[in-house]
């Protein structure tokens, strides 16, 4: 079994274990040697590190995307969600179709401007 690596009991220990994995490796430039007031790898100190995982606590999550105020999902809105997830955009280059929403998910990072 492998052990917890937060506490219910303290939000902020997820989103600050996520912090030293991020700095200890991605974050952290190759050959640097660098550890902090708790002997971690990377350049923020323990208070720098409770800061910023209590700062990420406060960021909330994306809304749901908008809905019309019929709460009926248009004929439009049907087609590009089957195009974005299920029939792809064909591109002449490649012998199947790309399928955005195998990658992407709607309505952040993406665009489905050019696909309708």
């Amino acid at each position: 079994m492998v052990p917890p690596n937060s506490r219910a009991e303290t939000p902020s220990s997820s989103p600050r274990h996520l912090i030293d994995g991020g700095l200890a490796s991605t974050m952290r430039r190759v050959g640097d040697t660098a550890v902090n007031d708790e002997n971690k790898p990377g350049a923020l100190s323990a208070t720098e590190r409770d800061d910023m995982a209590q700062y990420l606590l406060g960021v909330p999550y994306p809304p749901a995307q908008r809905r019309a105020y019929t709460n009926v999902v248009s004929d439009r809105a049907k087609t590009v969600f089957k195009q974005f997830h299920v029939d792809g955009d064909l591109e002449p280059k490649q012998p199947t179709p790309n399928v955005c929403g195998n990658c992407h998910r709607m309505p952040f990072l993406c665009t489905v401007d050019p696909i309708v």
